[in-house]
């Protein structure tokens, strides 16, 4: 039986054709979306994935969380390995055991055996790197060979999203499909037409294709680093001569993929150095309790949370109580906005490079195709609105668009 994957460096996604056309798959307690993320209990006596590894963690559980795995591919940190319970682990076993379970939980959902697999990929795993690049796909097809899977096909994501709408699409249109995720922002001109004949080699549709590695996540490091990071020091001075504290710390422990990289003797042992001699020895205090405690993930969950609320209401408060009693840090929708923009600027640019590749002007693009969390952020709807003034937006299934469109 064919399935689709949308493996998704925030969630993940698993769709099978129906009698009635693709759908997706329940792969948590009914929920069609499961978070990638792995909880590995003290002696991995037992492994929890999805939201049972947030909550665990979170709740604070004795064990190690793993998130934001898709990041890895195609860097250097496939070729080593992290400290799981005291042993060294590789990320492709990792990652390896995640798929394996979405794939047992579909199985066990469908009654088939499913072993012919398309799975999304983002136009650039690395930007500006085709070897780095054509080396994640790899590590992506060995890792699903080991974990079950036999006809192994990759589709760009965006290429997918689009596909999964094009049922709603009446003529021959112009679209745009932006797709932006935890990791990366993929973008593709394509012609859409739900007359289209099943089976026809869309390549010939396909005008463009681009893609940047900025999404999601580097939207909650950002964020991350102007509310939390402050609390713990950073841009505070140390010894006689004033010299700034460290800032290499402050960014791993703002970003997903590298927060498990921190919790090391090496740098707790220089965080106890620099508090000796810190001018805000409280701060400095509270980041050696984040490392001791492996606080990292905690921290960004509440920016992230932070970045979602802040999506649709124009104040919230970020809660760091966890951390001292009444911690918080106030931000409003247009701080973020100002924020973030920075940040996405180079999004906004691969955006309008895409109609530059495929020939076209803006006002040719009849659909918007939206996908991917992130792109219900306000700044991006602003940049949306701008630019494709008259464009039809299509956003269903924001979240489900991508593995939906897997096996088609």
């Amino acid at each position: 039986m064919h399935c689709g994957i949308d493996f998704g460096t925030s969630n993940t996604t698993m769709a099978v054709r129906g009698v009635n056309g693709p759908v997706l798959v329940p792969l948590e307690n009914g929920a069609v979306t499961i978070p990638t993320a792995l909880f590995y209990t003290v002696g991995n006596r037992e492994i929890l994935f999805g939201r049972a590894a947030v909550k665990a963690y979170l709740d604070g559980q004795e064990g190690r969380f793993m998130r934001s795995l898709k990041r890895v591919l195609g860097t250097s940190l496939m070729e080593g390995s992290v400290l799981v319970n005291g042993a060294r682990t590789n990320f492709d076993v990792i990652i390896g055991r995640f798929l394996s379970h979405i794939r047992h939980r579909a199985e066990e959902h469908c009654g088939n055996s499913l072993t012919d697999v398309t799975i999304g990929r983002p136009v650039h795993f690395q930007d500006g790197n085709p070897e780095a690049d054509a080396r994640a796909e790899n590590q992506l097809r060995a890792i699903a060979e080991k974990s079950g899977f036999k006809n192994i096909r990759f589709q760009y994501e965006p290429i997918a999203a689009a596909l999964a709408h094009e049922k709603n699409v009446a003529g021959e249109k112009l679209a745009l499909v932006i797709d932006i995720g935890g990791g990366t922002s993929d973008f593709s001109v394509i012609r859409l037409s739900r007359d289209y004949q099943p089976g026809r080699d869309r390549a010939g549709d396909i005008l463009a294709n681009t893609g940047v590695r900025i999404g999601g996540n580097d939207c909650d490091k950002a964020i991350n680093l102007d509310t939390a990071m402050p609390l713990l020091g950073m841009g505070s001075a140390y010894g006689d001569k004033n010299l700034a504290m460290p800032l290499l710390l402050y960014h791993e422990l703002s970003e997903w993929s590298k927060v498990n990289w921190t919790y090391t003797p090496q740098n707790i042992n220089m965080v106890r150095s620099l508090a000796r001699e810190a001018h805000a020895p409280d701060k400095i205090q509270l980041l050696e309790n984040v490392l001791e405690e492996q606080l990292g993930h905690k921290i960004l969950d509440v920016s992230e949370n932070l970045k979602i609320t802040l999506a649709g209401q124009e104040n919230a408060a970020a809660d760091f109580s966890f951390l001292a009693p009444q911690l918080q840090r106030a931000m409003t929708q247009a701080e973020m906005g100002t924020l973030l923009g920075a940040i996405l600027f180079p999004v906004r640019t691969m955006m309008l490079e895409t109609l530059h590749l495929a020939g076209v002007a803006a006002k040719d693009i009849a659909i918007i195709v939206l996908t991917g969390g992130s792109t219900g952020l306000p700044v991006f709807r602003h940049w949306v609105a701008e630019y494709f003034p008259h464009a039809t937006v299509l956003q269903e299934d924001r979240l489900g668009s991508v593995g939906l469109g897997m096996v088609l």
